[in-house]
């Protein structure tokens, strides 16, 4: 970032995002972080663990300190981390709300909640779409999106903003190949429309 370079991090599971994120610096306080994910992560401990891939966005809040913590695709989570979400102001769309309402209608509440920030981190769990679209991931939870309207949101997100992203949790040895194709077409599409918007 310092070369004035877009880090794009490729994981392993979705704790690799705390580490990207306290690499952000000073620029966290300004930036907003949309977090693609099944889950809340917002536990305080799992297992015996205060570091995992279900504490992860809790220690983003409270040690990196962004501006804002948006999640998108929301299905699963547990009383602990609603609670959490309510006090530390981080607010989510669900699943039902992105199948009911529709992605257009869902990147656009989105995108105007996002205007106030300077900055965008935008953070992909291939869990958040449904297994029958992305299969090996660490967590499947079902009722998930489709990949269409995860390229909808996410790529209408891609504006100038954007400081980085990253695209986590998929499984090689769980997958026939069908959940790396999506996780790759993901990405390739995010990185074609912020090329796009830079040339706007």
């Amino acid at each position: 970032m310092a070369a004035g370079k877009m880090p794009v991090a490729l994981g392993g599971e979705h704790s690799i995002t705390l580490g990207v994120a306290k690499g952000l610096g000073a620029r966290a306080a300004k930036t907003a972080i949309v977090s693609f994910d099944a889950h809340l992560d917002l536990r305080c401990e799992f297992l015996g663990s205060t570091l995992s891939h279900t504490t992860f966005m809790q220690l983003i809040s409270e040690e990196v300190k962004p501006a804002k913590i948006v999640e998108v695709g929301t299905r699963s989570a547990c009383k602990e981390e609603l609670a959490y979400a309510k006090k530390a102001g981080v607010e989510f769309f669900t699943s039902q709300q992105i199948i009911k309402q529709g992605s257009v209608l869902i990147a656009e509440q989105l995108k105007e909640k996002l205007l106030p920030y300077e900055n965008l981190y935008l953070t992909v769990d291939m869990d958040v779409l449904d297994p029958a679209f992305a299969p090996a991931v660490q967590n499947p939870e079902p009722e998930g999106i489709t990949t269409t309207d995860l390229l909808d949101i996410a790529c209408a997100l891609c504006d100038k903003r954007v400081i980085g992203f990253d695209v986590s949790e998929i499984v090689p040895i769980c997958d026939q190949g069908v959940s790396a194709v999506v996780a790759a077409k993901v990405m390739f599409e995010m990185l074609c429309q912020l090329e796009k918007s830079r040339k706007k």
